[in-house]
């Protein structure tokens, strides 16, 4: 996702620490006992890429969750992480500090998607939507609703995709809280993963048929119908920055890349099993994809689609991400930790 900085940002959430906890008082017992694990040195200033995929090492691991870690999402500048969790808890960490800033409870557990506007200034679960200057919720987006859902921002911020499973993918006004369009997917085509194009000229959904459906978010037409294979799930999707290419990996042992333009596919990643996560870093060279028997993240090459290294997780992972400035690669593993990967100190 593409996100402005804001340099406000480490005073904002100083103040959101007390305003969430005011805000919801079902604060997770855990979030007083975590102990991080710190692991050597690193630099800050240099985006993970190809050229530099040798030096990827852990930096830091959080015992974030009970359970497993479900979403993960950064801020702009990757100063913050907000991650959701099997124990219906939303945590929100310093990377700098590697401290966690605050947690809050949420009703739901399946998908508990997230995101992070652009300004940095909102944060959304399929239950609300929050402003983090404040710590107060804006909007109720029928919180306690027993229909899990998914969420994303628009690249500008000013819209929030939400779809509940099969009752379609809504866009909500976030200055006003209200639906501006609803896209039908069809009965029993449930939606599983969502994401603007960096314009925010179009919304890409995978749906439990095997297909991507393309919006265009102003006609609310569907333009573009990309095809994974088969009815089966695509378990998550991402459009590279610059928007030429959009991937996906989901219950088939294999990922897909496909240019946007023409609707071809361009290469085809096999994998031991089905695909969990997956992102492209920020400068376009390298795709990130998680898999069930891998227990690792797989890091491909582009635009040559060749595998050039393979991160040992040692569990699985839904939740593989970068972050916005290139700096950190998170994932979230199915025993609740999250593990953020950066560029090691040069000899």
């Amino acid at each position: 996702m593409e996100h402005k900085s804001n340099p406000n940002f480490l005073l904002l959430f100083c103040c959101l620490a007390w305003s969430i906890s005011a805000c919801q008082p079902s604060q997770s017992p855990q979030s007083n006992h975590l102990e991080t694990e710190v692991l050597p040195q690193y630099r800050e200033s240099k985006q993970i890429s190809s050229a530099a995929v040798n030096e990827i090492t852990l930096l830091v691991a959080y015992p974030g969750h009970q359970g497993r870690v479900l979403d993960a999402a950064f801020s702009a500048g990757g100063e913050i992480l907000a991650t959701s969790g099997q124990d219906r808890v939303i945590r929100v960490w310093d990377t700098s500090s590697n401290q966690e800033l605050h947690s809050f409870s949420m009703h739901s557990v399946d998908m508990a998607d997230i995101d992070i506007s652009i300004t940095d200034q909102l944060l959304a679960s399929g239950e609300a939507i929050w402003d983090l200057e404040s710590g107060q919720e804006l909007f109720n987006l029928e919180r306690g609703s027993p229909i899990p859902a998914l969420v994303a921002f628009s690249p500008d911020g000013s819209l929030l995709a939400l779809a509940r499973l099969d009752q379609g993918v809504k866009l909500v006004d976030t200055t006003s809280g209200e639906v501006t369009h609803t896209f039908e997917v069809g009965e029993d085509q449930r939606t599983k993963r969502m994401e603007f194009s960096p314009d925010g000229s179009l919304l890409a959904a995978g749906v439990i048929d095997g297909t991507i459906r393309i919006w265009d978010v102003e006609s609310g037409k569907i333009v573009q119908t990309l095809h994974y294979r088969g009815e089966t799930d695509i378990h998550d999707l991402a459009y590279s920055g610059d928007g030429n290419f959009l991937a996906a990996t989901g219950r088939l042992p294999k990922s897909i890349l496909w240019d946007t333009h023409s609707g071809d596919v361009l290469h085809t990643f096999p994998m031991r099993d089905n695909g969990l996560g997956i992102d492209f870093s920020p400068d376009g060279s390298l795709l990130a994809v998680s898999g069930g028997a891998e227990r690792s993240i797989l890091l491909f090459e582009l635009p040559g689609g060749k595998l050039i290294q393979t991160l040992d997780l040692g569990e699985q992972s839904l939740a593989v991400t970068f972050s916005p400035d290139g700096r950190y690669l998170t994932a979230g593993t199915f025993d609740g930790q999250i593990l953020l990967f950066g560029l090691s100190e040069e000899p």
